[in-house]
């Protein structure tokens, strides 16, 4: 209990925007279970979303205990996933490839004991106005 305290802020006009699913629920997942886990102070997560330069920036930090380049390398691996973290973030990085294509994607920046970064970038895509067709 009040091990970690959440802070979200989303731009107002982004909550109309159309997405993926789950594409934010594997990072979080990652920054409680792995971020938090032992650490002897309390955690911070912050989940900021908002729209810049005609993309939708998802971003999910924590000041967990980050991880070493080594750890931070098997999360970029393409091939097959040997731990639980990095089979979600693979699994985020295939569907933003498969659905949007290049310039977007997952980014993740991290150090060791200085929490860890997640960007997602997709496009914008907004719900169609009434008559409008696809």
């Amino acid at each position: 209990m009040n091990q970690f305290e959440v802070t979200i802020d989303v731009e107002p006009a982004v909550k109309e925007y159309k997405t993926l699913k789950f594409l934010l629920q594997p990072l979080v997942e990652n920054a409680v279970f792995h971020g938090f886990e032992g650490i002897p102070y309390k955690g911070r997560l912050t989940i900021r979303i908002r729209e810049e330069d005609g993309k939708l920036v998802m971003m999910v930090a924590d000041n967990g205990k980050g991880m070493d380049p080594s750890q931070l390398k098997k999360t970029e691996a393409r091939g097959a996933a040997d731990q639980m973290i990095s089979i979600g973030i693979k699994n985020i990085r295939e569907r933003i490839a498969l659905h949007y294509g290049e310039g977007y994607g997952l980014q993740i920046v991290s150090g060791e004991n200085s929490g860890t970064t997640a960007t997602v970038i997709v496009p914008v895509i907004k719900d169609e106005e009434p008559g409008e067709s696809k």
